[in-house]
């Protein structure tokens, strides 16, 4: 699960990324300080080792699903974006 999470966090900063290039604006103030996906894995990293060494990798199944709930938002903001490109 724990790659998972890794996985997801990447995937977040790359569509976090393109979805900027678009035009979107980031709704998270936090985000904008690690939005590159190397410091974004590097900081999930420190998460799943910090709850591997608290014995708490339980919590990964609900981070994981709400980093996939992320993950498929900013997928949405992309997908409406090159829409609506191509649609103007």
């Amino acid at each position: 699960m724990g790659i998972v999470f890794i996985l997801l966090n990447v995937v977040d900063a790359y569509l976090t990324e393109e979805a900027l290039a678009m035009g979107a604006v980031e709704l998270n103030p936090v985000g904008m300080l690690w939005g590159n996906m190397v410091a974004k894995g590097l900081i999930a990293v420190a998460i799943v080792a910090g709850l591997c060494l608290c014995k708490k990798e339980k919590l990964l199944l609900p981070l994981s699903l709400g980093m996939a709930a992320i993950c498929f938002w900013n997928f949405a903001m992309c997908f409406m974006a090159v829409a609506a490109h191509a649609l103007s």
